[in-house]
């Protein structure tokens, strides 16, 4: 490249030779780790990998449900730890904060049915080395 050249000029990114970056060779898209991987997920059984996701979606429906409504209830601003800490207490107490820890419940929650939709099972195939 010309040391005179803008950086940030797409035209100076183009190798010496190539009018476009279209000539540009990219790698395809099954790389090695994306097949390690791969072969990394169909070496657990089905029935484990069913229970993990059970398991997780469960998971996150708790958390998030106890997010979302916990900040909201007295145990989250009437507590004995929060009586001697009045600094502390009045950040917890604020609406704001409450609404953002109820927000993350909500995230929270949105992540596990995510994760429950998603869900793809190996095709047979794959299935039957395992």
């Amino acid at each position: 490249m010309d040391s005179s050249a803008n950086p940030r000029d797409p035209a100076s990114r183009v190798p010496h030779g190539a009018s476009d970056v279209s000539s540009i060779p990219f790698p395809e898209n099954a790389s090695p780790e994306s097949a390690q991987h791969e072969e990394g997920l169909s070496s657990q059984p089905l029935w484990m990998r069913r229970i993990i996701l059970v398991l997780f979606v469960m998971f996150c429906l708790q958390m998030g449900m106890m997010l979302l409504f916990l900040p909201w209830t007295p145990p989250w601003s009437n507590n004995s730890w929060l009586v001697e800490h009045w600094t502390i207490r009045s950040i917890v107490t604020n609406y704001f904060v409450r609404g953002l820890v109820s927000g993350l419940g909500l995230v929270d929650i949105f992540i596990g049915v995510w994760e429950a939709v998603n869900y793809r099972e190996p095709k047979r195939s794959q299935v039957s080395r395992a």
